[in-house]
C-alpha cells in the first residue's frame, strides 16, 4: 500500500494515477479514465489535509456539471479514504494517516451528497453502476 504522503509528490502523482488506471480497467475493461485526480490528490497527499480540501474545491467549481469528472473524482475519494485508513492502523503510524482518512471521508460524503441532490436520469446511473 503505498503512502504517497511519504513520496516525492511528482512520482507519488505519476504512481497513483497509473495504479488508478490499472485498477480501473481491472474492474471495468470498457472503461476510460477521463481525469487526473489520482495523480492531482496524491500530489496534494504530500502536503496535507489542507491541500486536500483545496484540490476538491477547486475540482469542484472547475466540473461541477460533468458527471463523468465528479465520478471519477468520488472513486479517487473513496480510495483515498480506504488507503489512509489501512494505513493508520499499522502500529508505526504517526497519526498523518487518520487526519488524511478523515479528510477524504469528509470530502467523498459531500461529493456523493452534492450528486445525488443535482443529477438525475442517465447521469445518476452512470454515477451509481460505476461508484457500485
Amino acid at each position: 500500500m503505498n503512502n504517497y504522503s511519504k513520496m516525492n509528490p511528482f512520482y507519488a502523482s505519476a504512481v497513483a494515477q497509473a495504479n488508478f488506471e490499472a485498477s480501473i480497467h481491472e474492474l471495468q475493461p470498457d472503461y476510460n479514465v477521463v481525469s487526473t485526480f489520482a495523480g492531482d490528490y496524491a500530489i496534494a497527499d504530500a502536503f496535507g489535509a489542507d491541500a486536500i480540501e483545496d484540490t476538491y474545491r477547486r475540482s469542484i467549481a472547475s466540473f461541477s456539471d460533468d458527471i463523468y469528472m465528479l465520478t471519477e473524482m468520488a472513486l479517487v475519494l473513496n480510495w483515498g479514504i480506504w488507503r489512509y485508513w489501512e494505513l493508520s492502523q499499522d502500529r508505526r503510524s504517526d497519526g498523518s494517516e487518520d487526519e488524511l482518512a478523515r479528510m477524504y471521508d469528509k470530502l467523498w460524503k459531500e461529493l456523493d451528497a452534492y450528486i445525488m441532490d443535482h443529477f438525475t436520469g442517465d447521469e445518476l446511473q452512470f454515477y451509481l453502476s460505476t461508484t457500485d
